[in-house]
């Protein structure tokens, strides 16, 4: 008996050591592969070689990533196509065996061929012939490798981008918003109701799987493919501080793993955030704060950075408008301008900077030093709106007095009326005047769904991360993964022009179904006002003709390329003019659009 339990448990542990052996080889395969793949190194340290015509490509010019991208899934430059390499590709083990490569063209898609095996795929990364035997293109780098490295570089693309990433299923696709705990209860109240709306509105016309009882258009690869899906989302609200976010986080997506962050609101501190998406590949796309300034991000998207953008563009004009004195930088103890005061110095040690703690330095202290300076100085209410007032009475020697557009949020009505004529507004938004064209379609939305414009900003920019998201997923069809969605958005440039995009196709039957109401609900009539006025004003300005014709971003210029995580990149310097009319504050422009060296 004992000889027996003896006799299993050597083979237990033999086993044991067996799989642990193996596993590890299979981890430093897949290590090997993704080396080769990703940056052009073999498992020897030295550069992957590949040649075209008699060019080399070398290290990670010669990276298979370049061209296929992350994912594997391709890419298009012009009208050469990098197709998908995947091993669902590559071998056609799937029936649904569709990309659409060109974002400029919904009916662009990958082309069909034969299923490779591991053979005639060693041939055609070797000496660049393809599965049936025809050269490929010469912009196709042929490599130099041997058996066992490209044993590994074909394992690893057998097992790129095979299973649809966490927080898919067959019906639906999961989402999560994250609301941090400085955001007060009538901006996550803004945030919960128009992601009810626009959820409701698309899942209301989602029919999942094949079917012809379509209730709007889908393209074609959708239509035969049946890859709509429903989405639902949670609201991942964070407490506490945040060193106790990244806990928080952990939890929620285990309870429930979702496929991406969308939107979501943070006003001072985001980066456990970015941290926490980083970390567990999680796309976060497009949420509204107020201060970003981590350049190191894959897996996050935004709008733009918020004050440090600002900062930014403002030591870029004045690095063109020299000042000859000093930059004083005023904040107080709000954790956001805490943070902003902190980027400031980090970023003018050129400057003479003077800063200074609203709440720790006495009034007659600070009128002091604000009436000693001239022109040859600076000032940078670094401060929330309601916080202006309190330097409002003072006397300030110089002209050129600077504050935060976004943390102003175009709330005009609470800049006090003895700074109104001197403020210079660091301004990251389209002006008022110039977006109520591109704002159009945002907001006869907002009419239709009955939601009053409490916040324009902070709406539109949830209006547009949702739509904007729709519409990528739709051109993903069923190749739902992650890094495939960061690629989709990099190609944003591309996309912009296309004007309808599938979630506007949604809601253009709910536009026409309230236009064909002679009379409307009350709410509806008592717009018609609002509805003539922004008319008359676009007539004015001359954009008329953009009125359909533009996306519904309040920034002028939206644009991202591979690598690059901030969508919007410049300010424009304004100064407020005030009017009675309060439906369009008047800002007026004293600098072109500022983008920082």
């Amino acid at each position: 008996m004992k000889n027996t339990s003896s006799s299993n448990l050597k083979s237990t542990i033999l086993l044991f050591i067996f799989f642990s052996i193996f596993n590890l080889s299979v981890l430093a395969e897949d290590k090997i592969g993704a080396d080769i793949y990703e940056v052009g190194k073999l498992s020897n340290g030295n550069d992957v070689v590949g040649s075209r015509k008699d060019i080399k490509v070398i290290g990670t010019n010669a990276a298979c990533m370049n061209c296929h991208r992350k994912s594997g899934m391709g890419s298009v430059e012009g009208n050469i196509q990098a197709p998908p390499i995947t091993g669902r590709f590559l071998f056609r083990n799937d029936d649904r065996l569709f990309v659409t490569m060109d974002p400029r063209s919904g009916k662009r898609f990958n082309q069909y061929h034969d299923a490779y095996t591991e053979k005639s795929l060693e041939l055609a990364i070797t000496q660049g012939i393809n599965v049936n035997g025809q050269p490929m293109s010469e912009l196709m780098p042929r490599y130099s490798l041997t058996d066992s490295e490209m044993k590994s570089l074909i394992n690893y693309l057998s097992n790129l981008s095979q299973k649809r990433s966490p927080g898919v299923d067959e019906e639906k696709i999961h989402f999560a918003t994250i609301v941090t705990p400085d955001v007060d209860e009538k901006q996550k109240q803004i945030l919960i109701t128009m992601m009810n709306a626009i959820f409701g509105q698309k899942n209301g016309s989602t029919i999942t799987g094949k079917t012809q009882n379509r209730r709007h258009m889908v393209n074609a690869a959708q239509f035969v493919l049946g890859t709509e899906k429903k989405w639902d989302y949670e609201l991942w609200q964070l407490e506490g501080d945040p060193s106790t976010w990244k806990d928080q986080l952990e939890k929620l997506y285990a309870k429930k793993p979702v496929f991406a962050v969308l939107s979501g609101i943070g006003r001072s501190e985001w980066n456990p955030v970015s941290q926490f998406c980083e970390t567990t590949k999680l796309p976060c796309l497009f949420p509204s704060v107020d201060f970003s300034a981590d350049n190191s991000n894959y897996y996050n998207i935004y709008f733009q950075k918020g004050v440090p953008l600002e900062i930014d563009a403002l030591l870029t004009f004045i690095k063109r408008n020299p000042i000859a004195g000093k930059m004083i930088e005023i904040h107080n103890h709000e954790k956001i301008t805490q943070l902003s005061a902190n980027y400031l110095r980090s970023k003018a040690p050129g400057f003479k900077l003077n800063q200074i703690n609203l709440d720790e330095i006495s009034s007659d202290s600070l009128q002091s030093i604000l009436n000693k300076t001239n022109n040859d100085d600076l000032v940078f209410l670094n401060l929330k709106p309601k916080d202006l007032a309190l330097i409002s009475g003072m006397t300030i020697g110089t002209s050129n007095i600077y504050t935060s557009g976004r943390l102003l949020n175009d709330q005009f009505n609470l800049i006090p009326k003895e700074l109104v004529s001197k403020l210079k507004i660091l301004y990251p938004y389209e002006l008022p005047d110039d977006r109520l064209a591109s704002l159009d379609y945002f907001h006869k939305w907002m009419r239709i769904n009955q939601m009053p414009i409490e916040n324009e900003p902070l709406q539109s920019e949830i209006f547009f991360a949702s739509e904007f998201v729709s519409d990528i997923i739709a051109d993903m069809l069923d190749n739902l993964y992650r890094d495939y969605l960061i690629e989709r958005i990099e190609d944003m440039s591309n996309r912009m022009e296309r004007g309808k995009t599938e979630q506007r196709e949604r809601t253009r039957e709910g536009l026409r179904l309230t236009s064909r109401n002679p009379r409307g609900t009350q709410e509806q009539v008592s717009t018609q006002a609002d509805d003539i006025a922004i008319s008359e004003k676009v007539k004015e300005s001359g954009k008329q003709d953009q009125l359909f014709g533009r996306g519904t971003s309040i920034y002028p210029r939206l644009n991202l390329s591979i690598g690059q995580r901030y969508a919007s990149k410049g300010i424009y310097i304004v100064t407020f003019e005030p009017s009675t009319n309060d439906l369009v504050p008047h800002l007026n422009k004293i600098s072109d659009w500022v983008v920082p060296n």
